[in-house]
């Protein structure tokens, strides 16, 4: 929601979790804003099909890399595979950053609560960088703009200071 509504009148497609849709409060959200479900933790082709349908169609994609949002609000993992899907498309890639978002509609609370939330876009990919660029350095960019010392083996999140993996022990 705090993504779509600063997009409109652009003609995006949402991609959301299978458990978001259990949330009765957003189905007219979901409907209007065409989301489109994807099963968590796992390769949805169903999902790909359909970005690669709307992609073609002319219209925008939005999703989460992390693919799904967290009980504390922190960054979650870059989705395996983000980066061979942007490639494969070779279309301009944006970015937001919500800021009080997690404040004011926490995964663990169904009502949403008042607050202050602000949204901030920026092109993070063009068309030549995608030509350019290894599925793994795409992934690489995205953990940057997220803002986190994120572990490439394992997804981790590291304090930024941190030159070992704290789960794993990988140089970072």
């Amino acid at each position: 929601v705090f993504v779509g509504a600063p997009l409109l009148p652009l003609k995006m497609n949402f991609v959301a979790g299978y458990n978001e849709f259990h949330r009765s409060h957003l189905s007219l959200v979901f409907n209007l804003l065409r989301v489109i479900p994807k099963k968590n933790f796992t390769p949805d082709l169903y999902t790909v099909k359909e970005i690669s349908r709307v992609i073609k169609s002319g219209h925008g994609i939005c999703i989460f890399p992390e693919g799904m949002s967290s009980i504390s609000g922190a960054n979650q993992p870059v989705a395996l595979g983000t980066g061979k899907l942007f490639k494969h498309h070779k279309v301009p890639v944006y970015y937001s950053v919500i800021r009080g978002g997690y404040l004011t509609s926490p995964k663990y609370n169904l009502r949403d609560r008042v607050g202050h939330v602000e949204v901030e876009y920026d092109q993070l990919f063009t068309v030549e960088d995608l030509e350019r660029l290894t599925p793994a350095e795409i992934e690489d960019k995205i953990r940057q703009a997220q803002g986190g010392n994120f572990c490439d083996r394992c997804g981790v999140q590291n304090s930024d200071d941190s030159d070992f993996c704290r789960k794993c022990g990988k140089k970072l």
